[in-house]
């Protein structure tokens, strides 16, 4: 089942930019990453989909019922956590959960259970009592992870939301949205972190410039690029030539050099065997030679970049 359905969302800003046709698609249950460059329209799909600011047309659906006229019903389905949290200065963190929590309907009593046990799953229970306005940038983002899970909404979109965590904090926090998505909890989220997402995440969604490029579950994202294995080629010495009569070969689609200095390549093929043979005799002709040939795991990253640069 789909918690969230995103078709043919469009918002316009005066400046032209915004998002045009986003699709979107999350599975009940899942943790699902929104992965784009800075613009590409991560927050404002976000933003659309909480109700925050309006699309200029599309169509939203969050636990099969459509977002309509900013429907409260629907969005109390949704607990969201922004790139960049704004939360009263003058309070202490358990008095922001507690105001929160009445404006989003919960009885005293659930305010007080949940407030205890979301102060001590993020580590905020020794700090509770002080105030905001003393809160590091990493506070501010668990304590805001904490509004967002409170009163247990069904999905949770969550933008950036290691951007201020040291990295004991975001590898607790990664754990907690395990368990949260475990229990049937809908997670969409954005990072730049492309190497933890790839851990975290079941499926993704790709955007560029406003559009969506692809969607696919993360184990299958590999086979839908060009260039899908990768090898690191390290050489006697390394020429324009050498990477020239390299990227000729059958199946070689890309070849990066090491900018940071060394002698090594790393080529991108379609072609599951290493290639060493024909490199290394390329490299024989040009008066250079072959060391070491192996295969290197492609990442997420590797795959983001491919397809952001294919569309650009």
């Amino acid at each position: 089942m789909d918690a969230l359905v995103v078709e043919n969302l469009n918002k316009i800003y005066s400046n032209g930019r915004g998002i045009r046709e986003i699709n979107l698609n999350v599975q009940k249950g899942k943790i699902h990453a929104l992965l784009g460059n800075n613009g590409a329209g991560k927050s404002t799909t976000m933003k659309c989909i909480t109700g925050i600011i309006f699309p200029d047309s599309g169509r939203i659906e969050v636990m099969g019922k459509e977002l309509r006229d900013n429907d409260p019903k629907v969005k109390s389905c949704v607990g969201y956590s922004p790139e960049l949290p704004s939360l009263p200065r003058n309070l202490t963190g358990r008095q922001c959960l507690v105001v929160y929590g009445y404006l989003k309907g919960l009885s005293k009593d659930q305010v007080r259970l949940e407030s205890e046990d979301l102060l001590e799953k993020v580590g905020l229970l020794e700090a509770s009592d002080s105030r905001v306005s003393q809160y590091s940038r990493g506070m501010l983002q668990r304590l805001d992870l904490a509004i967002a899970l409170e009163g247990g909404p069904d999905i949770l979109i969550l933008d950036e939301p290691t951007a201020g965590l040291d990295p004991s904090s975001a590898s607790k926090f990664r754990a907690l949205l395990r368990e949260r998505a475990a229990e049937g909890q809908t997670i969409l989220l954005s990072d730049h972190q492309l190497s933890e997402v790839e851990r975290l995440c079941s499926d993704a969604t790709i955007i560029n410039e406003g559009r969506t490029i692809i969607q696919s579950k993360m184990s299958d994202l590999l086979k839908k690029v060009k260039g899908s294995f990768k090898y690191v080629g390290e050489f006697s010495s390394v020429s324009d030539k050498l990477i020239h009569d390299i990227e000729k070969i059958d199946g070689v689609v890309h070849v990066d050099i090491d900018h940071k200095g060394g002698n090594t390549l790393t080529i991108y093929t379609d072609r599951r065997d290493q290639l060493n043979s024909e490199i290394s005799g390329i490299a024989k002709e040009i008066g250079c030679s072959l060391y070491s040939m192996t295969e290197s795991k492609t990442t997420l990253e590797d795959i983001f970049l491919a397809l952001v640069n294919t569309e650009e």
